[in-house]
């Protein structure tokens, strides 16, 4: 942070043990006191991007992604098998390497949930076949490298410049804002659910593979938008934004996206909130119609909507919690983000 940095990688896992979890991936886990480092980091506009692991895929129900990955103050970026070169990147599934997420979580009432935080946040290509070695070894083109420390400097590297774009604009953002950001550029593929999952968190691929975006019309097909907004929420309330305006959206509208986190104070007391989007002009009248919602107790949320969900709808989205959502007389600062736009939703 002294130094000015923006995006900060971690191509490293360390081992380390705690109570809340299943081994290795204790939710409450701590090193040297880096999760606190962590925090203050993201804190003060930091967005830390961390490998997921390469321990292959123990099965469902069974996490081991690696630390500090598991801290959700930063993202995880899975690899996936990008072996050959010429693969296209659109098929290419998790790679056989990489660790699967679901961390078992406790609710602030003492609930443990299992497999509640997916833990995985982006997948990018995980195969790299052209390193360089110290001399005299040089370039080596003969061998192929396979991880999420290969994963993770390509997202980091994006991120940075997703957010010099954003400075462009004159947008002011931080670690969390650019954090939730970053997650819309998932295509929604989801190893797990055997293709493309518009709602939820993929344990080993996340939001999906990485495809990045920024707001221009040099980017995104007209009509378009792109915002974000950073607020506190308590027990038992709504915070609901409208996607562009009050009325109805454009048939010309391919494809919408929304994606949600949060700053959690305590894993083994966790927060649970959830997001939707209404219809709030339905055909024939009436009260708001639900169209999407992610209901999971994950810390991280999307959803996607294609243009059947979205022509003549007048979209609105809403984070709600509940009257035991978190410790009485606490909030939580949620981070949300959300684009919209005309093209083909298969670059996106």
């Amino acid at each position: 942070m002294a130094d000015g940095i923006d995006v900060l990688n971690i191509s490293a896992w360390i081992s380390c043990s705690g109570s809340v979890g299943e081994s290795p991936c204790w939710a409450d886990c701590d090193c040297g006191g880096l999760n606190a480092d962590l925090e203050s980091a993201a804190d003060n506009g930091v967005l830390t991007v961390m490998g997921h692991g390469n321990f292959f895929d123990p099965g469902i129900g069974t996490c081991n992604a690696v630390y500090p990955a598991l801290r959700r103050s930063g993202l995880s970026a899975a690899h996936l098998d990008t072996d050959p070169i010429t693969t296209n990147y659109d098929s290419t599934t998790s790679h056989t390497q990489a660790s699967r997420g679901g961390m078992a979580i406790r609710l602030h009432g003492g609930t443990v949930r299992q497999d509640a935080f997916a833990v995985a946040d982006l997948a990018a290509p995980g195969d790299h076949s052209y390193m360089y070695a110290t001399p005299p070894f040089g370039y080596e083109t003969t061998s192929v490298y396979a991880g999420s420390s290969y994963a993770s400097p390509a997202v980091a590297g994006a991120a940075g410049m997703l957010r010099e774009h954003f400075s462009s604009l004159g947008w002011t953002t931080n670690g969390r804002v650019l954090l939730a950001n970053m997650i819309l550029m998932g295509d929604s593929y989801a190893f797990d659910y055997g293709g493309d999952r518009r709602t939820r968190m993929d344990p080993r691929s996340g939001a999906g593979r990485t495809h990045m975006h920024y707001p221009a019309s040099a980017n995104l097909t007209a009509p378009w938008g792109w915002g974000w907004h950073v607020f506190n929420i308590g027990n038992s309330s709504t915070v609901a934004f409208t996607v562009w305006d009050s009325g109805p959206e454009s048939p010309l509208l391919r494809q919408w996206k929304v994606a949600m986190t949060w700053k959690e104070t305590d894993y083994a007391a966790a927060a649970d909130m959830i997001l939707e989007v209404y219809n709030t002009c339905p055909s024939g009248g009436g009260p708001p119609v639900l169209v999407a919602n992610d209901t999971s107790y994950d810390i991280r949320k999307r959803i996607e909507l294609v243009q059947s969900q979205i022509s003549d709808r007048c979209l609105e989205y809403r984070i709600r919690t509940f009257s035991n959502s978190m410790p009485t007389g606490q909030t939580r600062t949620v981070y949300v983000a959300d684009y919209f736009h005309s093209g083909n939703p298969a670059d996106h």
